[in-house]
């Protein structure tokens, strides 16, 4: 990952304030992956029974 080797590059060179940015761009992209991850799994799952029999397919339709 580039992220990664200019985060190893940084501590080589000892500049520390850029290596701090580096790190917390790091973490804010994967916390946005995770997060991406989650809502793909709670929005397969919700739409997975959708189209299931005995589902109302309009709004105000009862299931008999």
């Amino acid at each position: 990952m580039i992220v990664a080797a200019t985060m190893t590059q940084l501590a080589a060179r000892k500049q520390r304030y850029k290596l701090k940015m580096f790190q917390r761009l790091y973490y804010i992209l994967l916390a946005s992956v995770i997060v991406i991850a989650i809502f793909f799994v709670v929005s397969s799952y919700s739409f997975s029974d959708r189209l299931a029999e005995g589902t109302p397919t309009r709004i105000g339709e009862t299931v008999d």
